[in-house]
């Protein structure tokens, strides 16, 4: 290696923000790469000694602590090329098996990556993702890391429980700790060797009371649309963008004729979702581009022209309740993403316009001359011939209190997400209620090990089904096999934290994946196959539909924004969706990771 590559150095940042490093990357000529991404603020820069001596430099002086590493080369980067030519093709020699334990590879985030010499080229080239990688594992229900090598890595605030082991050197008895610290957590120990000589001594186990404590009505809420009075219009000047140009340039001149064209410096933009109706999934993924991509630029003008105030158009991307509607869930996307934006741009109002497509020009230009001047709403906004309603949500009172009959204990029930940590809860609960008939769906090539043989006793009949729904082919494997339902539990969706900035379009656009092309992929399998399940719940959240909590989480404020308007949407034709909002759970998902604003502002987890 010293003859093929020119000496490099490495440094780990920690505190610093990704796009400010990016800015130096961009800024080096190639000198300067990011090795490694570890989590949030937890960086690793390689290159040229002397650009990453700089790098440092600035780094430091912008706040955050900067550490050299020990080495002699700029491993992970594309200083690496000579060496990777050379591992390439000295791997091509190798004919590796199929591992016998799962692999993820913090290249990609997937599980079972292929070994083959290109893979292997390409990690020696490009940063090692493992903030995506622990990420996804966190998503599909892992908590517990042991995490090998001499400095933690695992950052404490993913919310697992890790075990390192920089904590654990020494001897024996460290081992040992180690081992009792991961029984106590419920992995499963051989103790063959440990208890030879041994004899086991019973205790006395707990009497516990198997009692059921349902949440009351109160902490129950419903969401609504309030009827409320706009203020009068000020005629601002306002900037117009979105997918298309020639619909923003109309809207543009139209509302210069009413007093609030773009002369002088704008106040708002107004960002225009466009009229598509994706008939097919892949509309819906061109759409799902097109929409992370305008919110980008329109981003890009607020900041270009200092404006204060975004304005998110949208059509029937609600369902309201108020007069005649034609819902179109995948508006709901980029309204779902500009929840994101007060909490990420500081003094901005962002605010959230739902128009409707039966209403005509007039109307439409009424309502935005109104809202281009509005302060910040409490919740999206709706216009509904004429009308504008607030989004709010209310506590549920007793008569108003569902009156459908319950889910029958031994019913057959899909659960996708099933691999996950809220999934697998639910499994439990199913399972303790009788003796039902579960599938569980999830994308992991197997379940968290031992739950399927505790809901089995239990008293379940339950298997696994490894898919992604986001691909067709395992959508119609998994749906196709499935017996009658009752009930269908739709979990499945990851959270990856990351500012609207910052992310690029193609990790945004993943990331809603599992919420929106799945559900449109699952629903009509469903239909397709003839399932006619009494419910299909999907599992949305909070940060869709209260202000404040989808900041560092656009895509999957979004994502649960598109599942609310699709349940609406297929209720408003008689089949039996439901959204349901949750808020944090303490012992597992985004609360569990103390991850964004969700963790504490959505109040006491669950």
């Amino acid at each position: 290696m010293g003859g093929s590559t020119a000496p490099g150095a490495m440094a780990a940042v920690l505190g610093a923000v990704e796009r400010e490093v990016a800015a130096l990357v961009a800024a080096s000529g190639g000198e300067l790469a990011v090795a490694a991404y570890n989590g949030p603020g937890r960086l690793v820069i390689s290159g040229v000694p002397d650009a990453v001596r700089e790098a440092s430099r600035r780094l430091t002086g912008q706040g955050a602590t900067v550490r050299p590493l020990r080495v002699s080369r700029a491993f992970h980067s594309p200083l690496m090329e000579p060496v990777a030519r050379a591992l390439s093709d000295a791997a091509r020699a190798l004919a590796p098996t199929a591992p016998t334990t799962p692999v993820m590879s913090t290249l990609t985030a997937a599980w079972q990556p292929p070994m083959t010499p290109d893979h292997l080229r390409e990690h020696a080239l490009r940063p090692v993702r493992f903030d995506r990688a622990v990420a996804r594992l966190l998503e599909e229900g892992y908590d517990t890391f042991v995490d090998l090598g001499p400095t933690r890595t695992v950052a404490p605030t993913t919310g697992a429980f890790v075990v390192s082991a920089a904590e654990a050197a020494g001897g024996a008895r460290e081992l040992l700790e180690t081992v009792a610290r991961l029984w106590t957590r419920g992995v499963p120990v051989d103790r063959t060797a440990l208890d030879e000589g041994c004899r086991r001594v019973p205790l006395p186990p707990c009497p516990y009371r198997r009692q059921n404590h349902w949440p009351s009505p109160g902490l129950l809420h419903d969401v609504v649309w309030r009827p409320t009075p706009p203020l009068p219009a000020d005629g601002r000047a306002v900037v117009v963008t979105g997918a298309d140009p020639a619909e923003a340039r109309r809207l543009a001149d139209r509302l210069a004729r009413r007093g609030a064209g773009d002369a002088g410096t704008p106040e708002t933009v107004i960002l225009l979702a466009g009229t598509a109706r994706p008939r097919t999934a892949a509309d819906l993924e061109q759409h799902q581009h097109q929409a992370v991509t305008a919110l980008r630029e329109a981003l890009a003008l607020l900041d270009r022209t200092g404006a204060r105030r975004l304005l998110v158009v949208t059509r029937d991307a609600h369902v309201t309740g108020h007069g005649a509607e034609r819902p179109n869930p995948a508006q709901a996307i980029l309204g779902g993403l500009a929840l994101a934006v007060p909490q990420e741009s500081t003094g901005v109002i962002a605010n959230w316009i739902d128009l409707s497509s039966l209403d005509d020009e007039e109307q439409h230009l009424r309502a935005l001359l109104t809202e281009a001047s509005a302060p910040q709403a409490e919740g999206a906004v709706a216009w509904r011939a004429g009308q504008r309603s607030v989004r709010a949500v209310v506590p549920r009172t007793a008569e108003h209190a569902d009156r459908t009959a319950p889910l029958p204990a031994d019913g057959t029930y899909l659960i996708t997400g099933g691999a996950g940590g809220i999934g697998s809860a639910l499994a439990r609960r199913l399972a303790d209620r009788a003796r039902p008939v579960l599938v569980l769906a999830g994308r992991s090539p197997r379940p968290p090990r031992g739950l399927l043989e505790e809901l089995t006793a239990l008293g379940a009949d339950a298997r696994y089904v490894t898919a992604d729904l986001t691909v067709p082919d395992d959508v119609e494997r998994l749906v196709a096999g499935l017996p009658p339902l009752d009930a269908v539990f739709h979990a499945a969706g990851v959270a990856r934290p990351g500012g609207l900035r910052g992310t690029d379009v193609r990790e945004t656009v993943d990331a809603l994946g599992a919420k929106t092309l799945g559900t449109v992929l699952l629903a009509e399998a469903l239909d397709r196959h003839g399932q006619r399940p009494g419910v299909c719940v999907a599992f949305s959240s909070v940060s869709s539909v209260l202000p404040g909590l989808a900041g560092a989480l656009g895509a999957y404020a979004a994502a649960n924004a598109f599942l609310d308007s699709f349940a609406g949407a297929e209720r408003s034709v008689g089949r039996p969706w439901l959204s349901v909002n949750l808020g944090p759970f303490g012992e597992t998902g985004l609360a569990a990771g103390g991850v964004g604003g969700l963790a504490t502002a959505a109040g006491r987890p669950l």
